[in-house]
């Protein structure tokens, strides 16, 4: 079995960690978009799926609450690397924050102009 390089290693982390934020972004605005058509009244706040979603969430959220103990021990591992500093900064070198954009903040403003007629 071929052993995996550490630039590999890294570029499987790097890819994971994006595709993460961006699968959080993307269920974040499908939350949104329901929470505002139920708000609307165009879906059934108690819809079936609703509850059967909200049921997958809490199980999801159960099997990943780590308990502050393990954070801790994990966390005393990675002082005691050698490379603890490179590790941690390469978690976060190609991250770049969501920006707005003008289209959007276009939109923004005139929902606030709606909002105060």
């Amino acid at each position: 079995m071929e052993k995996v390089s550490e630039p590999e290693r890294q570029a499987f982390v790097k890819f994971a960690r994006h595709t993460a934020v961006a699968t959080d972004r993307l269920c974040g605005a499908l939350i949104k978009l329901t929470q505002s058509l139920e708000e609307a009244k165009i879906i059934d706040p108690e819809r079936p799926s609703k509850l059967e979603r909200d049921k997958k969430l809490t199980k999801t959220y159960k099997d990943f609450d780590i308990p502050a103990e393990e954070v801790a021990s994990l966390m005393e591992k990675l002082v005691n690397n050698p490379d603890a500093e490179k590790i941690i900064s390469s978690l976060y070198r190609d991250y770049k924050p969501k920006r707005q954009t003008r289209s959007a903040q276009k939109a923004d403003g005139a929902k606030d102009k709606a909002e105060q007629e």
